[in-house]
């Protein structure tokens, strides 16, 4: 968990000095501390980081970026709404066979996604 700590330290540190748009390199950090972190904390932090990205205006990037979310918030137990974002990115998309489709039966079974 340390150096878990120390790269969301980092993060959180270079955000401020990034410029121009930084909602990719946030979706990336937030997915990496989903895939390789179960510090709390962290979890918690790339949630935010995550929930940043929300806002941008392309509907296929938000889309994109709703996915991170999504599992970000399945992880740290937040299942009821990781499942109805998730849902609403399938409506989008209409990707009822895909990979949206197999990671929100997994939520709804209970398993593990990362």
């Amino acid at each position: 968990t340390k150096e878990w700590s120390e790269y969301v330290k980092s993060v959180e540190a270079y955000i401020p000095t990034y410029n121009g748009d930084v909602n990719m390199w946030l979706n990336s950090y937030a997915n990496t501390v989903f895939r390789g972190c179960d510090y709390i904390v962290c979890l918690d932090t790339a949630i935010g980081w995550s929930k940043k990205t929300l806002a941008v205006e392309d509907m296929q990037y938000r889309m994109y970026f709703s996915s991170t979310y999504s599992k970000l918030l399945y992880k740290t137990g937040r299942k009821e709404e990781a499942i109805s974002i998730l849902q609403e990115i399938i409506n989008y998309t209409k990707d009822k066979n895909g990979n949206y489709a197999i990671q929100l039966a997994k939520m709804k079974n209970g398993e593990k996604i990362w």
